[in-house]
């Protein structure tokens, strides 16, 4: 739920599934005080329908008729005027209402098409055209404005003109690429845009013959602002916006007593292959050869090489004969 200081008594929540979605502050872009704008961040799954809900109290001040705008990824999309009498009743209930798709006309019948997030995928590739001209189309992929005016209501005799054919078939609110070069967004961590869901059909609304009433903007501009800025999960992780998941403490450095049963399973397998894993040193053992007539070198039966002591040499000389002498002192 989103508060502005400068507009109190209106709520705008994003919401999925009848519940709305939690939102997260942008530290980059914190609120000031009695500003007209302001920015949050939420969750988006790929699949789920959305929409825009509103919650007026007395403390609205409902001076004309209001009009809400729906952005999405930078295109208007769909919006929702009040009268100063659905105001007035709006904010003695403590009701509103919400926004959550656009209408259209096909082949004469009225439709609506749901807001859906959808995944955008991103890839490493180049642009082709202006590249300045390719990054302002996706400058504002990934998110929802909601823009409030003031109209100025004028009541016009007769039935109210018919609504203007629809002949789009695209099922996105902007012309989104299946694959977007990663240029194009400049960094930004961009995870989803927003789809419009299939055609289904609507009853058409009551008519009033003797008049209609015709809606002007009091201002070129909104009065206030909310942002909503949707990314995937991973995505506010990596923008820090959510903490992200620790990573969990290894099995070995973690406090037997605190460690299951199959988490001991674990931990005594990891070291059973950690011991097999480990290759086994062959040691070379000297020692001393009891036996000098034995070789000089030579292998145990349990494979451990023996180096044998070394022979000393005998003084050799000749004699007067010319036979050799050895000296055995």
């Amino acid at each position: 739920m989103v508060v502005l200081d400068s507009v109190p008594g209106l709520e705008i929540t994003v919401v999925v599934d009848k519940a709305p979605l939690k939102e997260y502050l942008d530290d980059e872009i914190p609120d000031e005080p009695n500003s007209n704008k302001t920015t949050r961040y939420v969750e988006a799954k790929s699949g789920s329908e959305f929409q825009v809900c509103h919650k007026f109290s007395n403390d609205f001040e409902r001076q004309h008729p209001l009009l809400l705008g729906v952005s999405l990824d930078g295109k208007p999309t769909s919006s929702a005027s009040y009268s100063h009498e659905d105001l007035e009743w709006f904010c003695d209930h403590h009701s509103g209402g919400s926004i959550s798709g656009k209408k259209e006309t096909i082949d004469g019948q009225l439709c609506m098409r749901k807001f859906t997030f959808s995944p955008l995928t991103t890839a490493d590739i180049e642009i082709s055209g202006d590249v300045k001209d390719v990054q302002k189309r996706f400058q504002r992929v990934g998110e929802l404005v909601v823009g409030l005016y003031w109209l100025k209501a004028t009541k016009v005799p007769g039935p109210r003109p018919p609504r203007e054919e629809s002949h789009t078939s695209q099922n996105t609110a902007m012309p989104v690429d299946s694959t977007v070069p990663e240029k194009a967004l400049k960094g930004r961590a961009i995870s989803h845009s927003a789809s419009l869901g299939p055609p289904t059909p609507l009853k058409p609304p009551k008519s009033n013959n003797s008049h209609w009433t015709r809606f002007e903007y009091l201002g070129k501009s909104a009065f206030a602002t909310y942002v909503f800025k949707y990314r995937s999960k991973d995505a506010l992780k990596s923008l820090c916006i959510i903490p992200r998941t620790p990573s969990p403490v290894p099995l070995q450095y973690r406090p037997a007593e605190e460690l299951g049963a199959e988490e001991l399973r674990e931990l005594l397998r990891q070291r059973e292959q950690a011991d097999a894993a480990r290759p086994v040193k062959q040691e070379r053992v000297k020692r001393e050869r009891p036996n000098d007539n034995e070789d000089e070198d030579q292998r145990s039966d349990t494979g451990v090489e023996i180096v044998g002591q070394k022979r000393r040499r005998l003084p050799i000389t000749l004699n007067e004969d010319g036979v050799e002498m050895i000296d055995l002192t």
